[in-house]
């Protein structure tokens, strides 16, 4: 669990551990600890940076802090996987609804991601269209493990 700045800044660190198998961040302690607003641009770097250290130590990504209010759990849901991160912590048990919706892709999305997968793009493939192919894997590994719940 990542609650202070300098847990942030270890981060890398805790990450790589053998020990671990996915950070959390703690929004309310973290806020408390450096003064950051309850607002998604403040709290945007703290969290790219989870995604960050989680990707490099080649563990799954991080859960997020509590969703907020049950009437924003889906759009917090949303934006936290936009970010990397695969879950979420919810307060409520009215969240559990929209924080899975947001989790989950769309048939569109997945429909889009398959289609990247198919697809040979005109030219040499080189390493400019391989983020694409591991967006496009990642997010139809998560439908896919979303749909069995």
């Amino acid at each position: 669990m990542i609650e202070s700045a300098a847990a942030l800044l270890a981060a890398p660190a805790i990450a790589a551990h053998p020990a671990t198998r996915r950070l959390a961040f703690g929004t309310g302690d973290f806020r408390r600890d450096t003064g950051m607003a309850d607002d998604r641009v403040a709290l945007s770097w703290p969290r790219a940076q989870l995604a960050v250290a989680s990707a490099a130590a080649g563990i799954a990504g991080p859960i997020d802090g509590p969703c907020g209010p049950v009437e924003r759990a889906r759009d917090a849901a949303e934006h936290a996987a936009a970010i990397g991160f695969t879950g979420t912590l919810v307060l409520r048990e009215a969240a559990v609804p929209g924080a899975h919706a947001g989790f989950t892709p769309s048939a569109a999305e997945v429909e889009a991601a398959r289609a990247v997968l198919t697809e040979v793009p005109d030219g040499p493939v080189d390493g400019s269209y391989a983020p694409a192919l591991a967006r496009a894997r990642a997010l139809v590994a998560r439908a896919e493990a979303l749909s069995r719940l």
